[in-house]
This record gives structure tokens, sequence and C-alpha cells, in this order.
């Protein structure tokens, strides 16, 4: 399993995987801390201004502990594992289907693991699964999969 800390992360580093390097079993885990400054860039990226990610007493009022981060925020961290690490940067998404099990917070850890389900040389596809965690009480946050492919010729 392929081990990465967010912390000490290059964000132009990758690693360049062809479709033949990728086994079924392959893994790739990194870490992601979730602040109040990402959730808010986040916010305005997408334009989501929902009470539920701002107003504390809001989000008590609807069943949460506090504000939480936009489901898609947490989500957004898979595209960078996918898309950087494993399948990498030759490949590309062609289907994400998640759950949301549990909210994440502001200050929360999440563990984003992917894992190689299946390889399909003949149409150059990967099947992965995916779960997102909060890492210190190893609560499911997420689950879902992806199947990613590798348009180029050259795989």
């Amino acid at each position: 399993m392929l081990e990465i800390s967010s912390i000490c992360l290059n964000p132009r580093a990758s690693f360049q995987m062809a479709l033949v390097d990728i086994k079924e079993g392959d893994e790739v885990v990194t870490d992601f801390r979730v602040t109040e400054e990402k959730i808010s860039q986040f916010a305005v990226l997408v334009d989501d201004f929902a009470p539920v990610h701002f107003d504390s007493e809001f989000a008590r009022n609807q069943g949460f502990d506090d504000t939480i981060a936009h489901g898609l925020f947490t989500a957004s961290f898979v595209s960078g594992v996918l898309g950087n690490y494993l399948p990498g940067p030759e490949s590309v998404i062609n289907e994400l289907n998640l759950k949301y099990h549990q909210p994440v917070y502001k200050g929360q850890t999440i563990q984003v693991l992917v894992s190689v389900q299946r390889v399909v040389h003949a149409v150059s596809a990967v099947y992965l699964t995916i779960t997102i965690s909060e890492k210190s009480s190893s609560k499911k946050v997420v689950s879902g999969r992806a199947i990613c492919s590798f348009p180029s010729k050259d795989v």
C-alpha cells in the first residue's frame, strides 16, 4: 500500500503509472485536514453558502454537532488521489458513485483509501473502491466506487 501524507505532499508531484503497472489489490491511502479556511474556499469556488456549512446554531438545529463540510468538498479529495496517484495522471474518471454515511466537521482529519478491485486491459479500465474515514475514530464517512480509464493508445 502506498501511504501519502498531505502535509508533505507536493501538489505537482504524481506517480506516472501505466495501466500495465496497476494490479488488483493495489491501494493508496492519504490524509487530509479539514479546516474552516478550506471549507470557506470551497464555498466560494462552488457558490454554496448554505447555513449548515457556516451557522453553528442552524447546523445544531438540523441535528448536527456543528457546521459541516460540504459533501462534495469531502469527495473532492478522491479526485486528487485518483488523478495523482492511483490510477494516476494518465487516467480519467469515467464514473464515480459515492454514499455519505457521516458528516465531516472542521478540525477533523479524513483518510482517503482507494483500492483497485479489477483491471480490464481490453477496455483500458480500472475499477476501484473508495473509503473515506474520520481518522481518529476510524468511522466511515463516505464509501463508493470509481471507474477510470486510460484514453491514450499507448497503455
